[in-house]
């Protein structure tokens, strides 16, 4: 957990973000790595000894450069995942992209076990949309296989996120949602 102070455009101090980063599993790391290798071999392997012409050769190669660097880029997203707090939402920036869930929206918020699920959408193990048996539509960003943090939204919407510290992810989570219904009074 990382602490930010921000400035605003007039240089005023504003209220700190906080960062909470991910830890990447070493099975799915491993898995990416050596896809890329296996796929670069393979196409080495076919591109020298398959009786192809130069135009296909060269297809060949541009094809597995292309998936390689899908891949390669895949990983290194998965590498940058980031869960920042700042004083009105959660912003999670995964593989697949960013999202924004204001703390006005969550109804609920807790640890969870990382179900297995089919994907809908996304890239294998690292993100994407989900069915989760018990839990339904989800959108996940997880980075490892031990723990998660449910996210449920008054919109039916629901986030699985796996945040380092999952514990205390939630307990600053539940800090700033009590500090603006404080606010509100």
């Amino acid at each position: 957990m990382k602490i930010r102070k921000k400035e605003d455009e007039n240089g005023t101090k504003t209220e700190n973000e906080v960062e909470f980063e991910t830890e990447m599993s070493r099975s799915v790391s491993w898995f990416y790595f050596t896809t890329m290798i296996l796929l670069g071999v393979l196409g080495g392997v076919i591109i020298i000894f398959a009786p192809l012409n130069t135009v296909e050769k060269i297809l060949l190669m541009v094809l597995f450069t292309c998936i390689d660097l899908v891949l390669y880029y895949t990983l290194v997203r998965a590498n940058r995942t980031l869960y920042t707090l700042n004083p009105h939402e959660i912003k999670i920036y995964g593989a697949m992209g960013i999202k924004a869930i204001s703390y006005e929206q969550i109804e609920s918020i807790k640890e969870s076990a990382i179900p297995c699920g089919l994907r809908l959408f996304g890239s294998s193990f690292l993100g994407g949309w989900y069915y989760l048996p018990g839990i339904g539509r989800t959108w996940v960003s997880m980075t490892n296989f031990r723990d998660g943090v449910l996210i449920s939204t008054q919109d039916n919407k629901k986030y699985l996120i796996t945040p380092k510290e999952p514990r205390r992810f939630i307990e600053v989570i539940e800090n700033k949602r009590a500090g603006m219904s404080s606010m509100e009074v």
